[in-house]
């Protein structure tokens, strides 16, 4: 929805970092981690728990450059990253992939 906004204004969207607040939020081993509901996936966050104010940088496809995307694909080894979805619990869920 923000992607499309800011398309629709004309111009595009080269990276998304917002500040984030954890309250004890459990990454467990394969950087995932369920908040109210939503589904992230850290690139760089294992087996950690999260607390206070946090940046973070969406690194989903439409929020890098192509040519950024494209580095990170092969640099997270996720089959969701490049569709932003996943099965969890055997259903099919929209993962945010996010790096600290």
């Amino acid at each position: 929805m923000l992607r499309k906004k800011v398309q629709d204004a004309g111009f595009s969207v080269g990276a998304l970092v917002a500040n984030m607040d954890f309250d004890n939020v459990k990454v467990d081993g394969n950087g995932q981690a369920v908040i109210d509901g939503n589904v992230y996936r850290f690139s760089n966050v294992k087996n950690k728990t999260l607390n206070g104010t946090i940046k973070v940088t969406v690194i989903d496809k439409n929020f890098l450059s192509s040519s950024a995307f494209k580095q990170k694909a092969t640099q997270v080894n996720s089959d969701a990253y490049a569709t932003g979805t996943g099965m969890i619990n055997g259903k099919k869920t929209r993962i945010y992939h996010l790096s600290v």
